[in-house]
């Protein structure tokens, strides 16, 4: 969360206009020495711009690796006007799909004699797919929407079976930092939104409808690598979190609506790691 905060700090320190007749020394715990010009120091970081072959490039240090700083050291200037920094532009669009693997993360109850353990264990596993599209307000800030589809299957001979389907959609809200090379960007993101839950049963020879829905919210961490202008490479990690306290259940005769007691709950979260392409569109 601290992080995140400061992410959104930074969102805000590239609004400003960038103009300066003299630029900053800070020379880093490694002995480099960098030539730029500071925006903002807050909160254990420090902001500043340079340039590197024709380019203005953003960035942040922790103060931790910073050993001193020197401001006005340098005459010339490093910063050109605001409307050569328009012209690069940025990307305004980023949507995409996604696709790896998921696995829920809560605890199987050691009271479980051991084979259904290990068939608990292995229905915690499956697969990820999924799709988002964002819309960025300025370089570093989006929202959008994202979904996922997990499922999961097992079965123990013909008395037992579980058809696991997850859906969830979700309001998103990314930050993007481009790194110094501009062809890979970082991404956080938090998400909340709507969780679904089926499962499709079998228990001693009984078809049972399993179902369940509340609110889910996740976070998540991805890099991109841009492979041409319009398209990039998704690395991404993420976790959904939910949590279902009622379920309904459907024996093909009637439905009973179960209220499930504290030490029972069904949680849906999961880790999910995944691999995409993610399109670009019109720079501003």
């Amino acid at each position: 969360m601290r992080t995140f905060c400061r992410i959104l700090i930074f969102t805000f320190s590239i609004f400003c206009s960038l103009y300066a007749s003299a630029q900053d020394l800070i020379v880093t715990n490694e002995g480099d020495s960098l030539n730029c010009k500071i925006t903002k120091q807050e909160k254990g970081f420090v902001f500043f711009a340079y340039r590197q072959a024709d380019q203005i490039k953003r960035t942040m240090l922790p103060t931790n690796k910073v050993s001193s700083i020197q401001k006005g050291y340098y005459s010339e200037e490093i910063i050109v006007p605001l409307v050569y920094a328009k012209a690069k532009g940025y990307d305004q669009w980023r949507y995409g799909l996604q696709a790896g693997y998921s696995y829920r993360v809560a605890k199987v109850s050691d009271q479980l004699p051991s084979q259904y353990r290990d068939y608990i264990k292995k229905l915690k596993s499956g697969y990820v797919i999924g799709g988002d599209i964002h819309y960025f307000t300025s370089e570093i800030l989006g929202f959008g929407l994202k979904y996922n589809f997990n499922k999961a299957k097992n079965n123990l001979d013909t008395d037992l079976k579980d058809d696991i389907t997850l859906h969830y959609i979700g309001a998103s809200l990314l930050n993007r930092l481009i790194l110094t090379n501009p062809k890979n960007s970082i991404l956080f993101g938090v998400n909340l939104g709507y969780q679904s839950y089926r499962d499709k049963s079998v228990i001693l020879s009984e078809n049972l409808d399993i179902t369940g829905k509340n609110l889910g919210a996740g976070l998540e961490l991805g890099f991109d690598h841009k492979i041409s202008p319009a398209c990039a490479l998704n690395l991404g990690v993420a976790v959904q979190v939910a949590t279902l306290n009622k379920i309904t259940v459907d024996d093909g005769f009637m439905k009973e609506t179960i209220e499930l007691e504290k030490e029972n709950l069904e949680s849906l979260t999961r880790i999910e790691f995944t691999i995409g392409l993610k399109f670009l569109g019109k720079k501003r």
